[in-house]
């Protein structure tokens, strides 16, 4: 089985090689917030009884803890979360 890498993950890899310029962590945030929502859809949209719905729900949580470590966070308090968006953390950012 082939597994396809997601973007950030790819350039994460490449980084070790001197043929490609590190991304700036900007560049990263932006990836991983689209790793974050690409996930985010299969892992509420598939099935719990099938592992490609439990590797988007794992690869999500893992964007979200990498998101984190950079700073930035998902909704603020009294957000429905509809209305909850990735943002640099503040005082009022929720922090899961």
């Amino acid at each position: 089985m082939i597994h396809k890498l997601s973007t950030s993950t790819a350039l994460m890899l490449a980084l070790g090689s001197s043929a490609f310029a590190a991304p700036t962590n900007d560049e990263l945030v932006v990836m991983l917030i689209q790793d974050f929502g690409r996930y985010d859809e299969t892992c509420r949209g598939g099935s719990g009884d099938q592992t490609k719905t439990w590797v988007a729900c794992g690869s999500r949580n893992y964007a979200s803890d990498l998101l984190h470590e950079f700073g930035w966070c998902l909704g603020e308090t009294g957000q429905a979360a509809y209305q909850m968006r990735w943002h640099r953390c503040s005082a009022t950012s929720i922090r899961n």
